[in-house]
């Protein structure tokens, strides 16, 4: 309802507490009344009504048309680099006005420490026969006007034409009309901030006394403002844990965070709208202060692996601040740091490679010190959940379990189904890497028997991201009735961005399916369908690499080789150099080095290989890594096998197997690839004359494929390689073999 109606409607049938909430609309529209009436004499005349302050000795400020803050600009010009001498006394009025206003700020922040001495004696001429109470109630006036027009600073240049009492009293923190007027006035003005802070730290800290730091530092929270600058910054750092602290965490604050909301779209939200304190932003916004936090003598400034810059306070700093800080602070302080980790943590669902591994890391070394160290509050609870959904998502393997861990105990039965499907869905993902594949199905098969119902988009493009999670265990579980329920989930349309995700992961998974068994033909349809799936919405970059290099591979399988370099080669151009370490590049340029191979550009196959060497991470301990990492090693090998340097290939095929065996994971979800390795073996001994030792390779490979399925884990292998290497050797030798295939297709056997 409009203001018109609802003022009709309180004429005609008074509420008093209806007429209250008004206060602040008709405040407003009196205001703008009264400014058009004073435009316009003609029409001030034929109103038959005046709009007249309450407060009239509002009216001064209202009266200034322009303020000059020349005077004041020459207070800060000459003072700027001379704190101590702002508080002399001297003979100019404007210098004399400023220092007052300033003295009542400290005197109130002072009467905040529960200093002794609550007005300093550099000051004392200033308020001579003054009552403190007056004085500290005036300083706290200064405080809230400032904060009100949005700048510390502005202490400096409000008005001063305007009555030191119109300010410190009869200026009403409600009257939006004369603030509106005030902030006109300053829009010009420069920023002052700084030269408060430093002004006002200078009486809160001058003396030096530990119980006045102590105290100064206990207010960083509630008059952080006020602060000089570099102080609250070392204690944000000491919040965040104090060591390795990632520059770019802080300076994150100033980018928008994107997130899903409840209707399966992005939305984007500043860090202010996330409950972060804007003057807090506005700090961390400042190049010139974080460079300064370099030169600051307790800072050691220092470099992460990727040369991410970081921070850390020296250990005795650290200490010292955790013996004067109290406990009401430490806390507060934490929940502060938490969220602003929160914030600047990218969003779940989306496999965000933005974070390098090594700034990730060192963030969840801060995030996970806290969450371990603190109570976390209810406030808090589910930004602290889907940023641990973050670190559950992917890299490194023991982080993601704790992660996963941690956000399991902070769920509750009344929080929304997003959060506990998400939690259940990476906790199935990562039995599943683990090779657990039977919890990996009764984690989701458990909670789809109990869970809620489904309330918003959101919810559905979740049980449908623990539909895929639920086919791709049962894939490498080899379940009988994949080809059943593969297709159990679909989005409500119009499909919401999170549902078209989805519905391309579906698509995605069903390819892994009919590759799994075999049907080439059909896993390439469903990954063309997948990759043009309506394309009027962009497919995000992590999941275009990846829909292009299993459709590569497809290719390959269906020696279709140049199809698959003309696909990848734009990929592989377009990818930055900050992302060439990463697992979708690796995926893109293991598929490159098969068409080579399958195209016999063997030289080009061997520098791609040698390439991927030269990146691949150094811990093996996610199971998607550990089959990268096994299938560069078997191209390697077939790389030398088909340059027909047969000892070299027997050198790698052998360095392959003892790689198999040292991976656990791999071997256990994957054990028929040894029987491809110990043929391939076979292969080149007896083409160095070796007939003994082939003969025992086989016979080992032969073993294995008697209770072991053929997989097609890795691409061209288990087909086209296997068919040619088994082949060759049985024309030669007349040696007999049987390759169980999957999928209920009948057996390979020679002959």
């Amino acid at each position: 309802m409009c203001l018109c109606n609802e003022v009709r409607q309180l004429a005609d049938l008074f509420d008093e507490n209806e007429a209250k909430r008004l206060t602040s609309d008709l405040n407003k529209h009196l205001a703008t009344i009264r400014a058009i009436l004073g435009k316009s004499k003609a029409l001030a005349r034929d109103v038959r009504y005046q709009v007249v302050l309450n407060n009239q000795r509002t009216m001064k400020i209202l009266s200034i048309r322009d303020s000059d803050i020349t005077r004041a600009n020459q207070i800060y010009r000459k003072y700027k680099d001379n704190i101590k001498g702002f508080w002399v006394s001297s003979n100019d009025l404007v210098h004399a006005e400023l220092r007052r206003r300033l003295a009542c700020v400290s005197i109130y922040l002072l009467s905040k420490m529960n200093a002794a001495e609550q007005v300093p004696p550099i000051v004392a001429d200033l308020v001579r026969g003054a009552k403190l109470s007056e004085l500290r109630y005036a300083g706290r006036k200064y405080i809230k006007i400032a904060r009100k027009l949005g700048s510390i600073g502005s202490i400096i240049w409000l008005p001063l034409d305007v009555p030191a009492s119109t300010y410190e009293r009869y200026l009403s923190m409600d009257d939006e009309e004369a603030f509106a007027h005030l902030q006109l006035l300053g829009v010009n003005a420069p920023d002052y901030t700084y030269f408060v802070q430093h002004l006002v730290s200078y009486q809160l800290t001058g003396s030096g006394d530990p119980y006045f730091m102590a105290s100064y530092y206990n207010m960083v929270l509630d008059y952080g403002d006020i602060m000089q600058r570099s102080d609250r910054l070392m204690l944000l750092l000491y919040a965040l844990g104090g060591a390795h602290v990632p520059a770019k965490l802080l300076e994150n604050v100033r980018l928008p965070k994107r997130r899903w909301n409840a209707e399966g779209e992005v939305e984007i939200i500043t860090a202010v709208e996330f409950g972060l304190p804007s003057d807090l932003v506005q700090l961390l916004s400042d190049d010139n202060l974080i460079s300064l936090m370099t030169t600051r003598p307790e800072v050691e400034a220092s470099a992460l692996e990727d040369g991410t810059s970081t921070w850390s306070i020296f250990t005795d700093i650290e200490a010292r601040f955790s013996s004067i800080l109290t406990s009401e602070t430490e806390e507060r302080l934490t929940h502060l740091a938490l969220r602003l980790i929160c914030f600047v943590t990218p969003p779940p669902l989306e496999g965000n490679t933005s974070w390098s591994f090594p700034m990730k890391k060192a963030t969840w070394v801060l995030l996970e010190k806290m969450i371990e160290r603190k109570r976390i509050p209810e406030s808090l609870r589910t930004q602290v959940i889907e940023s641990l959904l973050y670190f559950s998502e992917r890299d490194s393997f023991p982080i993601r379990r704790l992660a996963i861990s941690r956000a399991r105990s902070l769920l509750k039965k009344t929080l929304p189904y997003y959060y506990h499907s998400s939690v259940t869905l990476f906790e199935s993902i990562l039995f599943r890497l683990d090779g657990n594949l039977v919890k990996s199905i009764s984690k989701i098969q458990d909670f789809f028997a109990t869970s809620q119902v489904l309330v918003t988009r959101l919810d559905n493009a979740l049980k449908g991201r623990l539909h895929i999670s639920l086919i791709e265990t049962k894939i490498q579980h080899y379940d009988n009735d994949i080809a059943s329920c593969l297709y159990g989930w679909e989005g409500a349309h119009p499909l919401s961005t999170l549902e078209i995700e989805v519905t391309r992961r579906l698509q995605g998974t069903a390819a892994r399916f009919f590759q799994s068994i075999g049907d080439f033909p059909t896993a390439r349809a469903s990954l063309e369908q997948h990759l043009w799936l309506n394309s009027t919405k962009p497919i995000r970059h992590n999941t275009r690499l990846l829909i292009v290099g299993r459709l590569a591979e497809i290719y390959c399988e269906l020696h279709e080789y140049e199809k698959a370099t003309e696909l990848l080669q734009p990929e592989l151009d377009a990818i930055p150099g900050g992302e060439k370490k990463g697992r979708p590049y690796r995926r893109l340029l293991l598929a490159r080095a098969e068409a080579s191979i399958g195209q016999k550009e063997l030289d080009e196959a061997e520098s791609i290989l040698n390439v991927l060497a030269n990146i691949e991470p150094p811990a093996l301990d996610d199971m998607n890594d550990q089959v990268l990492h096994m299938r560069r090693m078997i191209a390697t090998a077939r790389t030398a096998h088909e340059q027909f340097r047969y000892q070299d290939a027997l050198r790698l095929w052998k360095t392959g197997l003892h790689s198999m065996e040292q991976l656990s994971i791999f071997r256990s979800k994957h054990p028929w690839t040894a029987a491809l390795i110990y043929v391939s073996m076979a292969h080149a001994q007896l083409m160095t004359g070796d007939n003994n030792g082939g003969k025992q390779s086989w016979a080992v490979a032969v073993e294995i494929s008697k209770s072991e399925r053929c997989e097609y884990v890795i691409p061209v292998v288990a087909d086209t390689w296997a068919r040619k290497i088994v082949g060759e050797i049985h024309q030669l030798q007349g040696w007999p073999f049987r390759i169980m295939l999957p999928g209920g297709r009948p057996d390979l056997l020679w002959p």
